[in-house]
């Protein structure tokens, strides 16, 4: 079976376990899993049972897709993801993501902890993502194009200013709850490790984060002009995680 049909059977999976019909998905990385507490459920399924969906490894990751609200508002939340770093493929740790474009999503928020190199931040703030920097070596637009996209793609948008504009004043509000809020730009790595000592500081300057997980689904996923995807990451400053995991 190729990864299209694929795409197209694991799309239908998706439509038979829930009547709702959202065009916002959210994917929950590590740190985020009280979103899928505070979802008003309408319905799950396990990972397992959808073609082509990679089984998570990391604790935390529960490896469901989730249908319900929040606050009103119909959402598709894939409740963990597995990752490069645990041996998955490119392909297949992107094939979530264009299974949801299939579905019929039009806006994804991507979610994920990260390194913080710029030292403005604090443990726990968040960062919504304005651009990247690819330092992995690959690239998951890689490969045959099917007849339906497109061959070169367009990265300048790849960051929803509209969306990213809602989540800043989302944070905005939070603000007076102790949560902050900012900017940047990511630095995509394999992971596991985010850096080594000298890293941090060579890399202050172009960047604001080091992450591993989330910015390959985003560039899956541009080849879906109707998918807008957006990121918004929890911080974890290079100094503490160097506290916390001494060599």
């Amino acid at each position: 079976m190729t990864r299209h049909v694929d795409l197209k059977t694991a799309a239908a999976q998706l439509k038979k376990i829930s009547s709702l019909r959202p065009s916002l998905a959210i994917v929950l990385g590590s740190g985020f899993d009280a979103v899928a507490d505070a979802l008003e459920r309408d319905a799950e399924v396990a990972y397992a049972k959808l073609p082509g969906f990679p089984p998570p490894g990391v604790r935390g990751h529960a490896g469901k897709a989730l249908f319900g609200k929040l606050a009103g508002t119909p959402v598709l939340v894939l409740s963990g993801r597995a990752h490069y770093y645990e041996g998955h493929s490119m392909d297949g740790i992107t094939f979530p993501i264009l299974a949801l474009a299939a579905f019929g999503i039009r806006a994804l928020l991507l979610t994920n902890a990260a390194g913080g190199i710029n030292r403005r931040f604090r443990v726990g703030d968040f960062m919504a993502v304005t651009d990247h920097i690819n330092f992995m070596g690959v690239n998951p637009l890689r490969g045959p194009a099917a007849n339906d996209e497109v061959r070169f793609v367009d990265l300048t948008q790849a960051y929803d200013p509209k969306l990213n504009r809602l989540l800043k004043r989302a944070a905005g509000r939070r603000h007076e709850h102790g949560a902050r809020g900012d900017c940047g730009a990511a630095m995509w790595s394999a992971g596991r490790g985010h850096f080594v000592h000298h890293e941090p500081g060579g890399r202050h300057e172009p960047g604001n984060l080091v992450a591993s997980r989330s910015v390959g689904e985003r560039r899956a996923c541009q080849n879906f002009g109707s998918a807008i995807a957006d990121k918004f990451r929890r911080i974890l400053r290079a100094e503490e995680s160097r506290k916390r995991n001494p060599e």
